[in-house]
């Protein structure tokens, strides 16, 4: 099934967002939430980029990116999510990993949503504790308002080209933000009721910024679930780490040395999960038993070692 839209309906139903902005790739998320006001009885809503090769079965895929993320406690979670996990190198997810982000977060946890006289919270209201006396229960049977395939970092100190894309809100410098390359993610009907509000208001941020800083903002529950991700070379735990997760307290956002940073996505060039990567449609190719860059067809895929 399929439910049309154009950009002329979008700029009608959000006349406050500037008119230049109102396109499908800095504003991409007004469909979905104009679909959400239209079928308001989905509970959550995926949005998946057609350029995702998946060979799975999907259903398996979203169940276990919903499980995962309604087992995550909110502690310390912003900053679990603004790193990629690298198994070789952080050690398992819920133990090791999760201990390595305590001590380089510290006073800098992000504990509910950060201070803001301008905008009402529509998330819980968080324990009146210090998040260093949660032993890891807030928030643990609680589903996702987001969930997200890619980090979500802290864009302003790098050099992403979206990092200052904010209208409205307190402005495209002071506005906390979090963003995360592609879209392929699900949304509660609260996070895009929400989102919608803040849009008839004039407070909008490009499309890869929407969800994440939305939920921020008001208090909402978001996680990065880290899908496995192959590289057609030897990469290291420790070279993983260098590179994608450069920054000062080691996340993969918040300086210069991003790997979202414009000049340094070459290094996503040999990985099965970012747009810019070469591998994803060749395997999916050699797959569907199509040659690709000279390599695989139907020769190779009807070979008995093969089929």
């Amino acid at each position: 099934m399929t439910v049309l839209w154009n950009d002329a309906e979008m700029k009608a139903m959000y006349p406050l967002i500037e008119s230049e902005v109102n396109n499908v790739k800095q504003s991409q998320w007004l469909s979905v939430q104009k679909f959400a006001q239209d079928y308001p009885h989905f509970d959550y809503y995926w949005n998946w980029e057609i350029d995702t090769r998946y060979t799975g079965h999907y259903y398996d895929l979203l169940e276990k990116l919903a499980s995962f993320s309604k087992a995550q406690p909110r502690k310390y979670l912003w900053e679990r999510n603004e790193r990629y996990y690298i198994p070789s190198y952080h050690g398992p997810y819920d133990d090791e990993f999760r201990k390595s982000v305590e001590p380089v977060t510290d006073r800098n946890s992000i504990w509910g949503p950060p201070p803001n006289n301008y905008i009402r919270p529509v998330g819980p209201m968080r324990p009146d504790i210090d998040p260093k006396e949660d032993n890891y229960k807030w928030g643990v049977g609680e589903d996702a308002d987001y969930i997200s395939l890619a980090p979500l970092f802290n864009p302003i100190l790098t050099k992403w080209v979206g990092r200052h894309d904010i209208w409205g809100f307190l402005g495209p410098e002071e506005t906390p933000r979090r963003a995360a390359i592609g879209t392929q993610s699900r949304c509660s009907k609260l996070l895009l009721d929400t989102m919608h509000k803040e849009n008839l208001n004039g407070n909008h941020a490009s499309s890869e910024m929407t969800p994440q800083t939305v939920a921020l903002l008001h208090g909402l529950k978001a996680v990065y679930a880290p899908i496995p991700m192959f590289f057609d070379r030897a990469w290291d735990g420790d070279a993983l780490a260098k590179y994608f997760n450069p920054g000062p307290r080691g996340e993969s956002g918040n300086n210069a040395q991003s790997p979202f940073s414009s000049g340094n996505e070459l290094r996503f060039s040999g990985s099965t999960w970012y747009y810019r990567a070469v591998p994803p449609k060749r395997l999916y190719n050699n797959w569907l038993g199509w040659e690709d860059n000279g390599i695989g067809g139907l020769e190779v895929s009807s070979h008995p070692l093969v089929s």
